[in-house]
């Protein structure tokens, strides 16, 4: 898994705090092969998520959005 999320720019630790899944259950996930698309999922889900979050934060896009609420 720490590959993965290396390969995806992601760390671990943004992982958890991201999804609410602590490290032990996502690596259990991801050790199962039954459930490691569980974890890809969530994984790629979170690298998406942190995506807007940071177009979210631009300065350009907050001003833009603030006066659309206007």
């Amino acid at each position: 898994m720490n590959d993965f999320a290396k390969q995806q720019n992601i760390k671990i630790k943004d992982i958890v705090e991201m999804s609410g899944f602590g490290r032990s259950t996502l690596f259990n996930w991801w050790n199962d092969p039954k459930t490691r698309t569980r974890v890809i999922i969530i994984v790629l889900g979170c690298v998406e998520a942190r995506k807007y979050t940071l177009v979210l934060r631009n300065e350009k896009v907050k001003n833009l959005i603030e006066s659309l609420e206007s």
